[in-house]
């Protein structure tokens, strides 16, 4: 039993991880099939552990936003004035009302909208403090992942 949690535990973290990074990868079904073939128990565990391995490779967006590390997603050709997601006009914003940065990134790690890659992104482009993203983007997605481990119990549908 013991073997199993850890393995559970592990590609929670991995695919969590890999999820933050690779957009199609998505945690949340991750989250809802194993925790249908395992049952209810240990819910916030693995929603726990979903949290950290997404805060791990959000942070790696958020330095891309400092201008730290280089991320092809985020090129000047995907983000000029007036595209889709206008960093500039979204980073005003944000420097105009900095306590709002904190609220943006907990409500888009929670809902998903804006997509949490972007804001991560601009939470380093507005020179959030390391602490605050973190802790308000631990907080939305630990809600979110939870929600997401607990629908299978709420729902019936344990397989195992």
């Amino acid at each position: 039993m013991a073997g199993s949690i850890i393995l559970a535990t592990v590609l929670t973290l991995g695919t969590a991880f890999a999820s933050a990074l690779i957009p199609i990868i998505n945690i949340e079904a991750f989250l809802i099939a194993l925790m249908a073939a395992r049952g209810p128990e240990g819910a916030w565990w693995f929603a726990l552990v979903a949290t950290v391995g997404q805060m791990l490779g959000k942070v790696l967006f958020f330095y891309a936003g400092r201008g730290v590390l280089k991320l092809p997603a985020f090129s000047e050709r995907r983000t000029r004035p007036g595209g889709r997601w206008d960093l500039a006009r979204v980073r005003a914003r944000l420097e105009e009302h900095p306590r709002t940065a904190g609220w943006f990134v907990f409500l888009s790690a929670a809902f998903g909208v804006p997509p949490f890659a972007i804001v991560s992104v601009l939470a380093g482009v507005v020179r959030m403090r390391l602490v605050t993203f973190l802790l308000c983007g631990s907080v939305g997605r630990f809600m979110r992942f939870l929600l997401a481990a607990l629908l299978p119990g709420l729902a019936g549908w344990h397989l195992g």
